[in-house]
């Protein structure tokens, strides 16, 4: 089996993840951009935990802040199934009146 090398190129800061398509950080990981991150978070150098407010389309959201776990999607956001929306209406994968 094949080892993951260590070193660090400049401008990496968690190994050869982002620069050889690793997986992303996980939270409390180092990052110095938000795509080096699971949850599309990057605070102070580090992976942030999803959450419903972080502004951050992530998590088991379907829009951004909204919809899966969070509180439901406005209409014209993104959805998966009619809980998804205030609305409770999902048309095509948007949140539509009701």
């Amino acid at each position: 089996m094949r080892q993951r090398s260590l070193r660090r190129d400049p401008g990496e800061l968690h190994g050869d993840r982002r620069a050889r398509g690793r997986t992303l950080c996980h939270a409390s990981q180092a990052c110095r951009y938000e795509t080096d991150c699971e949850s599309r978070v990057c605070t102070d150098h580090q992976c942030a935990a999803a959450t419903c407010t972080d502004g951050a389309n992530n998590g088991s959201e379907t829009d951004v802040d909204c919809g899966g776990a969070c509180p439901p999607c406005a209409n014209g956001k993104f959805c998966q199934v009619p809980a998804d929306c205030v609305s409770g209406v999902c048309t095509g994968s948007r949140c539509a009146v009701g």
